[in-house]
């Protein structure tokens, strides 16, 4: 005996589905890179507050890069704050720290950059996955 069996697949909304999941992940680059800076921002060291509004944001649609750039008699002067030990002077300690977009609190201080990103990352990825799949499931 023989058997046959034939499988059509309908590809007719790939097209659809590939470019509102590129539109839809842009956005969410986005949204997280903008969160991430913020967060760093409230979780950076404040004297003058230079600093914290050195931040800068550049997207592609694949990716978000966040930057501090402050430099003070010379000194890189985010660098220095990131990397280095130091203690906080009144005005760092009476700063909030930065809230994460998963609601974790970061304290104000060191490694106010990767802290942030270290500890959102699975937060990240989440966000970006749902979208996805919430467009993938549109499609059913």
């Amino acid at each position: 005996m023989k058997f046959k069996a034939k499988v059509d697949i309908d590809v007719k909304n790939f097209g659809i589905a590939y470019e509102l999941i590129d539109k839809e992940t842009a956005n969410r680059i986005r949204d997280i890179g903008d969160s991430l800076a913020l967060t760093s921002s409230g979780a950076a060291p404040h004297d003058e507050g230079i600093l914290e509004k050195s931040y800068k944001v550049e997207l592609t649609k694949r990716s978000a890069t966040v930057s501090f750039s402050a430099f003070n008699n010379g000194c890189d002067y985010a660098v220095k704050m990131h990397d280095g030990v130091y203690n906080l002077g009144p005005g760092s300690r009476a700063k909030p720290g930065g809230i994460g977009m998963s609601g974790k609190h970061y304290s104000v201080g060191p490694k106010y950059l990767s802290r942030p990103l270290e500890g959102e990352a699975e937060t990240y990825a989440k966000y970006v996955n749902d979208g996805i799949g919430n467009i993938l499931d549109s499609f059913e």
